[in-house]
């Protein structure tokens, strides 16, 4: 049997790994040119029977197209696990705070974390452990090719406009989404909110057993709270547990104070919730950083939001004329080369008893190789500038 694996990251050399581990004929490529060379007539003979896709490579690529054209079977990484995985697993996602709650539960239960968080699930695979419990972040990309019912828990936290650069519209992103109702078990169940279900009621048809959580801004630990109840975790257990339990960095994560002025990193908010999210959690007047590679959405929607609470907006990357555009005749908007030029802009400005919060509402590979690149940088300058890390 022979396997193509499209993206060389971590999930695609996870999945070749294990592939090879089960006797399979492994090609690999990647569009920064690693891997093996592709001859133009695979397009004619496609010589594999099945392609790996990474989540960053688009069902769109003409690799998968001509697969189809030939019957060849799409899958991502987490897809090909599930067809193997003998141990309880638990599903998340949801358009923000999808990291929090799969790390929040996994470190309640000393689950495993993993999909799109954390380690390669085919690289686990290859030495797991069947009393693990595993919990996987999952994204819409993986979510696209996702289909064999390995789940016995499954949350989808929030739904908002996110990815509109990949997706036609706002319903084709949220249908990727409902996808993770194919992979709950037949006795297994489905934690949502009632706005995600009824909003979306079509995309969610299944029958499996459903148990809301409420809308609030603490909508992830009961989220998380409601899974671990069911996966045995006392009331007192829970609360002891989250007592200890430290945040993934990058997420609103506290910098400390220089010259009187507050630093938030928050270099994971890359979309329009999530910077609204960012803002509301500071409480002094806010020079906000934002920007980076257009995903297709319209900002207009932070305009309410950022009343009373942005004092000035610095532009970075693609989209910062845009941002201008749309918010600079509302809010003093800066346009900026790069972050270091926008930081030391806002440490200029900003006076003492405000705050400068990077939460860029884009996603990050304009100027950085990802979000976590981004907040490291980020980070830096503070260092750079004598904050307390």
């Amino acid at each position: 049997m022979n396997a193509l694996i499209l993206g060389l990251g971590i999930s695609g050399k996870g999945a070749a790994s294990f592939l090879q581990k089960m006797g399979w004929e492994v090609t690999t490529a990647d569009r920064n040119g690693a891997g093996d060379y592709l001859d133009t007539h695979i397009f004619d003979d496609f010589p594999f029977d099945l392609v790996i896709l990474s989540p960053g490579i688009p069902l769109t690529h003409p690799l998968c197209e001509c697969a189809r054209k030939h019957h060849v079977e799409v899958i991502c990484d987490v897809e090909l696990a599930a067809r193997h995985i003998k141990q309880r697993c638990i599903g998340v996602t949801g358009t923000n705070g999808k990291t929090t709650v799969t790390s929040m539960i996994a470190h309640v239960l000393g689950a495993k974390a993993v999909g799109n968080i954390g380690n390669s699930i085919c690289e686990y695979l290859l030495d797991p452990n069947e009393n693990d419990i595993l919990v996987f972040e999952l994204s819409s990309y993986q979510l696209e090719t996702m289909k064999t019912p390995f789940l016995d828990a499954a949350l989808i936290i929030n739904l908002s406009p996110d990815h509109l650069d990949r997706y036609p519209s706002y319903e084709a992103y949220c249908q990727a989404k409902c996808r993770i109702t194919h992979c709950v078990k037949e006795e297994g169940k489905l934690y949502l909110t009632k706005e995600v279900h009824t909003c979306f009621r079509k995309e969610i048809n299944c029958d499996k057993k459903i148990e809301f959580f409420s809308e609030s801004s603490y909508e992830n630990v009961i989220a998380a709270y409601m899974v671990c109840r069911d996966f045995g975790v006392s009331d007192s257990d829970f609360y002891h547990a989250l007592a200890k339990y430290k945040k993934e960095p990058h997420r609103m994560e506290y910098l400390g104070v220089q010259n009187g002025i507050s630093f938030y990193n928050d270099s994971k908010g890359t979309n329009l919730e999530s910077v609204i999210y960012a803002v509301r959690q500071v409480t002094q007047p806010i020079h906000l950083i934002a920007g980076g590679e257009d995903k297709g959405l319209s900002y207009q929607k932070w305009i309410e939001a950022f009343k009373n609470r942005v004092v000035k907006i610095y532009a970075i990357g693609e989209t910062a004329q845009l941002l201008k555009a749309e918010l600079g005749g509302r809010f003093p908007v800066t346009l900026a080369q790069t972050l270091e030029q926008a930081f030391v802009t806002a440490s200029q400005e900003a006076k003492e008893g405000e705050a400068i919060l990077l939460s860029p509402g884009c996603a990050s590979f304009d100027q950085f190789q990802n979000y976590q690149h981004r907040g490291e940088e980020f980070k830096r300058l503070v260092l750079a500038l004598g904050g307390a890390l």
